[in-house]
């Protein structure tokens, strides 16, 4: 078999070769892309992972707000109980205080049976202002009075005894002494 060409010759198609710079531009670009691909989803994973930690610590972040909020409230309760601990304590402390002054007061008071003259007396009222107790009362003679506030002064739990005031009164033809005494009682 033979062939024969009838194309002419200068007609003939050629092949052109492929623009080199084409194929560099094109395979740089490809490269450039993966490259970017690639970054974006390392940066994106590293996002995730920054924002998953950030959650994390926020979270850490709100337990330990409560843990301190619980801490103040059992430090706010404490300083309660102390407060609270620390008044029953001065409480227990004062408690004698005030029977040991009346104990005192009354264990001074002058016997009637060992006086010929009416020798009694009595206290109308007892106050304690800022640690000096005022002391109002009647007697029925003035020497009683004063035998009371010497035997006051002699006391050893009793200091700055000073009679401030004794008035003569009449009540029903009978002659009394109103008095006011004031003290302090030794701590």
């Amino acid at each position: 078999m033979i062939r024969v060409n009838l194309l002419p010759e200068g007609k003939k198609k050629k092949k052109r070769p492929f623009p080199l710079i084409l194929f560099v531009g094109i395979v740089v670009t490809v490269i450039t892309l993966s490259i970017f691909g690639a970054y974006t989803a390392y940066l994106s994973k590293k996002i995730k992972a920054m924002n998953d930690e950030f959650n994390q610590k926020t979270r850490q972040l709100q337990k330990l707000k409560e843990m301190i909020k619980e801490v103040e409230n059992f430090e706010a309760e404490n300083k309660l109980l102390a407060d609270k601990n620390n008044i029953i304590m001065q409480l227990k402390k004062s408690q004698n205080g005030p029977v040991k002054v009346l104990d005192e007061l009354s264990s001074k008071l002058p016997d009637e049976q060992d006086s010929t003259q009416k020798a009694g007396m009595w206290f109308t009222s007892i106050l304690d202002k800022a640690g000096t107790i005022s002391l109002q009362g009647v007697a029925f003679s003035n020497t009683t009075l004063v035998n009371y506030v010497q035997s006051l002064k002699a006391s050893e739990n009793i200091i700055n005894v000073n009679l401030v005031e004794s008035k003569q009164a009449e009540i029903e033809n009978v002659t009394i002494y109103n008095f006011t005494i004031t003290f302090q009682v030794k701590v």
